[in-house]
């Protein structure tokens, strides 16, 4: 029998501001689990849930890097070119899944029956670090970057609306969503402390940022994932063109999972920390 770690989301009704964070993780139970039709390797995934009674609980794998704005603020030399793209790769990979259903397997195209999904809440402490595997697009020593934390996401309600003059759908939020994204990018290369200049990142940001200003018709779900997938293209292609792989011991460290129980009594089990508060789950 092998032991391995989980990470709990819960909410209780007697908490301060309960009733909003029972709101955000009821919210975040309904998409993960009824709006998304599929799994994808770069968003969080489920392993169960509770969302019928007072107490609301919900368990993902626990990701043992930790967050993209912990590792900047731990590793600013780590922040190249290449590993920004790498993020940006990854990450404008998770939000074309969200709004157009593509992915690499399916020739990143559309699917007319998908639920248009917004996130709402793009951050840097949004977005966990894991050991990458074949299975998940590993690029050199790497790590995987996950989506998550959905409380703020919704299906874009407008979908399908049209412009007064045009036959495009309108799609705000999902925009707003690689809009984000840029911005966190942009804010990793001003704390970017790399020998390698991390400016090289510019060009795809304003590529992603741009189509909130390139009018109607790029708004529609086709358009921005023409964007989406054009932006992925010129992230491969500068991630590859000034690969600076990770120190060997920062590569270690975002695998490290070997976590002892007094490591978790320590780390985890503070009342402040109780939503993040992983447990101990046997492999079945």
């Amino acid at each position: 029998m092998t032991l391995h770690l989980v990470a709990v989301k819960f909410s209780q009704s007697q908490e301060i501001c309960a009733s909003r964070a029972e709101e955000q993780l009821r919210n975040e139970i309904y998409v993960l689990t009824q709006v998304l039709p599929e799994k994808h390797e770069r968003i969080v995934e489920v392993l169960g849930f509770h969302s019928t009674s007072s107490i609301k609980w919900l368990t993902t794998r626990f990701i043992s890097g930790g967050d993209v704005e912990t590792f900047a603020s731990m590793h600013p030399d780590c922040l190249t070119t290449a590993f920004i793209c790498h993020i940006a790769v990854q990450m404008v990979e998770a939000l074309a899944f969200l709004v157009s259903g593509a992915t690499n397997d399916n020739g990143m195209i559309v699917r007319d029956d998908w639920p248009c999904t917004v996130h709402g809440d793009i951050h840097l402490g949004n977005m966990l670090l894991r050991p990458a595997t074949d299975g998940t697009g590993g690029f050199s020593n790497f790590p995987d970057v996950v989506l998550a934390d959905f409380g703020c996401a919704k299906q874009d309600q407008l979908t399908g609306s049209k412009l007064a003059d045009s036959k495009d759908e309108y799609l705000p939020g999902a925009v707003f969503d690689s809009w984000r994204l840029a911005a966190e990018l942009v804010m990793l290369c001003e704390n970017s402390l790399a020998h390698d200049e991390a400016g090289g990142v510019f060009p795809i940001t304003e590529k992603l940022s741009g189509v909130q200003y390139s009018g109607p018709a790029r708004v529609n779900r086709q358009g921005l994932l023409a964007v989406h997938r054009a932006v992925i293209s010129m992230a491969k292609e500068k991630r590859q063109g000034c690969l600076v792989p990770l120190p060997s011991e920062v590569a270690a460290s975002i695998a490290f999972n070997d976590v002892s129980d007094g490591d978790l009594e320590m780390m985890f089990c503070r009342p402040e920390n109780s939503a993040r508060m992983p447990k101990r789950r046997k492999r079945l």
